[in-house]
Order: C-alpha cells, then structure tokens, then sequence
C-alpha cells in the first residue's frame, strides 16, 4: 500500500555579516568545483535569526536540497518540484513535472545553477517500470529551457545522481551508473566516460582540470 506523507521543510535564515565586496553567489554543492565550501563571508559570533519558514506539501517524496541563485533567490530542489526562497523569506513553486512525465521527480542532491541563473538538476524520468536520468536545465522564472536524457543501467528504484559545474560553465554528471557525463551549459554531451563501477559521489574538478570521482566497484 502506497502512502502519501505531506512533505514538510523547515528552512532557518541566519543574519551574518558580509565582507566587503563580497559575492552571496553559491551555484553547487560546497560553492566550487573543488568543493572546498569557503564562503566569502565571515559570521558574526552574534548571529540572528532573520526568518524561518515551513514548506508544507513539496511533493510526495521530499529530499529537499538548497542552492544559491545568482539573483539572491534561493532555490528549493526536491520531490516533484522546485521552488525559490526569496531574500525575505517568500517562497514560490516554480516549476512542476508535466503531464506526460507523471511518476517522474528530482533525484540530484548536487543541484547547479549556471551563471545566467539557469537552475540544473537531474530527474529520473519513470519509463514503465524503471527510471532513466534526464538532465532538466530551468529557467529564473521556472521555464523549462531543455533536457538532456543520459544512458544509466535500468532499475526498479532511483538511484542517486551528482553533478558538478566546472569551469566555463561545463557540467558534470554522474546519474547512477558507471558513466561520468560532461554537458555544454546549452545542453550538448561533450563526452562520457565509463568506469569500472558505478559513481557514488559528487565529482570535483581540480583547478587543472582534472576530475576526480569515486566508483564502486562490487
């Protein structure tokens, strides 16, 4: 039997204090494609409570992940959709699954965002009774820009998915299986690389760019 649990997210926002000149731009997992998480802020031992928000109903299946977008929105990605946090604390739906991909949702925990603001994240997109990755490329306003379908061994339950922006705006992903994809921020597949096991991890670029990625090999 099938339940369906409303999803609840419980967002905190802290006041802190920014450096001068400092950028809030924080577009994937740990801010750089090292995944160094630095942040060009220092905090303030005094730290507020700015505001704190409840997200009731995101979806039937709620892994809910944060990215910062380069407008000061931030973006809520999880379940079957996305929505944006204002600066103050509003929070909107902006994009939901069509129709025709009823049964799909967002399985990435690693959401990027370009830096014209497109918001990145991967789908596992239900074909009769397994999932597919596709890559979803949303707009500021939540407009579907395009999507990319990826190769991934067939299964009957999600499995985890990764990416990374590198440098010029390049993105790479990891979608379940042993392929590592590397995707033009306009949607081109650039490369794919097979290793010898499936990626479980978020890849990180080095500043030389090389790659590095950890697989499972059995």
């Amino acid at each position: 039997m099938l339940y369906r649990i409303p999803a609840l997210l419980f967002v905190l926002v802290f006041a802190i204090t920014v450096s001068a000149g400092a950028a809030s731009f924080w577009p994937m997992f740990q801010r750089d494609p090292g995944h160094t998480g630095l942040a060009p802020v220092s905090t303030a031992e005094d730290m507020q409570l700015l505001w704190q928000r409840d997200i009731i109903d995101f979806g039937p299946s709620m892994d809910a992940h944060l990215v910062m977008g380069n407008g000061g929105d931030v973006w809520v990605v999880g379940g079957q959709k996305i929505g944006a946090l204002s600066p103050a604390g509003e929070f909107t739906v902006r994009f939901s699954f069509p129709a025709d991909l009823a049964g799909s949702f967002i399985s990435s925990n690693s959401p990027v965002v370009l830096s014209d603001g497109t918001l990145v994240v991967m789908g596992q997109v239900r074909i009769g009774g397994t999932f597919r990755p596709r890559l979803f490329a949303i707009d500021s306003s939540g407009v579907l820009r395009w999507t990319v379908p990826l190769e991934a061994p067939p299964t009957g339950h999600p499995p985890e998915s990764f990416l990374t922006l590198g440098p010029g705006g390049s993105i790479y992903a990891a979608c379940g299986g042993p392929y590592l994809y590397k995707i033009s921020p306009d949607s081109q597949i650039q490369w794919s690389y097979e290793c010898e096991g499936n990626i479980g991890t978020i890849p990180a670029v080095a500043s030389d760019g090389t790659i590095y990625v950890i697989a499972d090999k059995g």
